[in-house]
């Protein structure tokens, strides 16, 4: 909330993490990269979800790690004190795709370009 985040994005991400939790069977503090490429692959491989949805999941996964291991919050001493143990970040560069193109969707899903709009709106109707 306090990053102005929507609604629907809090509870998109909360789901994910939920989801992660329920394939990793582990609670944030013994989670890891390993079952993060896991768990990845199994959505890419078994579900065949498409790499902007997985990158979505991602994103979802650090920032809640990165919340959870920044000091101020005070999450890892807690952990710490309470488990013997303590939540790091299981999302990294090395084990996250990469964004390399400005559209990816379906083709047909992406936007006109600007020719192609003015053709679209220039055609003659037949009636």
């Amino acid at each position: 909330m306090a990053r102005n985040l929507a609604i629907s994005t809090i509870n998109g991400r909360e789901q994910v993490l939920e989801a992660f939790a329920r394939h990793a069977d582990a609670f944030p503090w013994h989670w890891s990269a390993q079952m993060v490429d896991e768990w990845l692959g199994d959505l890419r491989a078994v579900r065949n979800l498409k790499r902007s949805t997985l990158r979505n999941y991602q994103e979802a996964v650090q920032s809640f790690c990165a919340y959870i291991i920044d000091p101020a919050y005070g999450w890892s001493d807690e952990c710490e004190q309470r488990f013997g143990t303590h939540p790091v970040q299981v999302v990294h560069e090395w084990n996250t795709a990469v964004h390399v193109t400005e559209a990816e969707e379906d083709a047909g899903k992406r936007a006109l370009t600007r020719n192609e709009l003015i053709d679209f709106l220039t055609m003659p109707t037949s009636r």
